[in-house]
């Protein structure tokens, strides 16, 4: 979905957002049956292999579906006039699904999904240039995971306020390590190597619950969606770094005027809740009215710790408590079953990033340092868009304009220049 989506989605959709639906075992076999798939494939660009099996079984009441992915590969990474860079790389994913009927019109499904990949570079394409020009060997070892788990109840109610239902619990968890292993020489000579460390976690638990109601008023036929969606999320990053002396084996943490081990912004947690109403009218067999209406709840909360004091002591940081409505209004013409016109405004949100907010990055060495912005505004947007869509069975066609006007828009790591102080 291209464009601003809070409406529907919330803060993190002011851009659009991308929705991938997983299959359930019944989108590949029916009752009774089973489904395998085996597949293997060669790129010979970068020598990467990847293989991946996925079976399906479909019983009476219940249903599993499961894929395991492996990928790897190696070679040139980096096409350079100078040198080139050469990485070695492999990664394993997992998903699975199981489905269970637990009543006429009741379904309750648990899915599991993770990821793993690790990493590890050779780099020779800006060796001896600039901030490198000392550096004689350099290579990165990077290693990322995450997993997320979901339990979903879609259920019939057939009541007077809604007629279906979903609600779904679901917790994720991302994590990255970056190492980086630097030899050099000192301005006096001396061998030295360098080994750094980027760690960043970031874990979200969360629920929605979502319900829809079909309705006459009149000659309108409505088709109303609602719902709610709650998450927590907790955000921690810290970095670290060792140079060796090669020649005496003595270590110190201090690096270009840092003293490792820190974090660049203090540990975070965020709560969100969105309440969401969206209607689908329509007027006559050609026209259909939408409008919709969502708010929004946004608070950060930092603590600092002593990671962060060892960098950004000086630092003040700020609680964020934002709330704002995202309003939408669209209107469909039907010009046939295949043709149609349509004309939206919809209003985006986006509340403050926490590394925006309070940040503490700063080297003295180089006289180089990010300012926090305390003071930072959620960013809104007012979106308007005309289109016209072609659906045939087997082809679709659409053309668009839009227009889109941003207010407080957030630039992250926007160069400010000289401090004339």
């Amino acid at each position: 979905l291209k464009g601003p989506a809070s409406t529907l989605y919330g803060s993190n959709a002011l851009g659009g957002i991308v929705s991938i639906h997983t299959w359930n075992p019944q989108d590949r076999v029916s009752s009774g049956d089973q489904w395998r798939q085996i597949r293997f494939g060669f790129n010979g660009e970068y020598n990467g292999r990847h293989g991946t099996y996925t079976h399906a079984w479909n019983g009476e009441k219940n249903g599993v579906i499961f894929n395991i992915n492996q990928r790897d590969g190696k070679g040139m990474q980096r096409p350079s006039t100078l040198a080139d860079d050469h990485a070695d790389w492999d990664q394993q994913s997992v998903f699975g699904k199981w489905v269970t009927d637990v009543a006429p019109g009741h379904q309750l499904s648990f899915n599991v999904q993770a990821q793993q990949r690790d990493q590890s570079t050779q780099i020779h394409s800006f060796i001896g240039q600039g901030r490198f020009a000392n550096t004689t060997a350099l290579a990165g070892d990077d290693s990322s995971e995450s997993q997320k788990l979901s339990a979903t109840y879609d259920f019939m109610l057939n009541k007077h306020w809604a007629d279906d239902g979903l609600i779904r619990l679901y917790h994720s968890n991302t994590e990255f390590l970056q190492k980086t292993a630097e030899n050099r020489f000192s301005r006096r000579g001396t061998p030295l190597l360098q080994d750094r460390l980027f760690s960043f976690e970031q874990k979200t638990l969360g629920m929605e619950a979502n319900f829809t109601k079909q309705f006459n008023t009149g000659d309108w036929s409505h088709r109303l969606i609602y719902g709610v969606e709650i998450a927590q999320t907790d955000v921690a990053e810290y970095r670290d770094a060792l140079q060796t002396n090669l020649n005496t084996g003595d270590s110190t943490n201090i690096l270009l005027g840092e003293v490792f081990p820190f974090r660049d912004f203090p540990l975070t947690n965020v709560k969100e809740i969105g309440v969401f109403i969206h209607d689908e009218i329509d007027l006559n067999e050609q026209w259909t009215l939408i409008p919709a209406l969502r708010f929004d709840r946004y608070d950060l909360d930092p603590t600092r710790d002593a990671l962060f004091d060892n960098n950004a002591e000086d630092i003040e940081v700020v609680d964020i408590d934002e709330s704002d409505f995202s309003p939408k209004l669209g209107l469909l013409y039907h010009i046939n079953d295949y043709n149609s016109l349509y004309a939206q405004y919809v209003r985006g949100f986006r509340a403050p990033p926490a590394e925006d907010v309070n940040i503490g990055f700063n080297i003295a060495l180089f006289n180089y340092r990010s300012i926090p912005n305390p003071d930072l505004k959620s960013e809104t947007s007012n979106g308007y868009e005309v289109g016209y869509r072609l659906i045939l069975p087997n082809q679709r066609l659409t053309l668009s304009g839009f227009y889109t006007e941003y207010k407080d828009l957030i630039v992250s790591r926007a160069p400010l220049g000289i401090d004339p102080s």
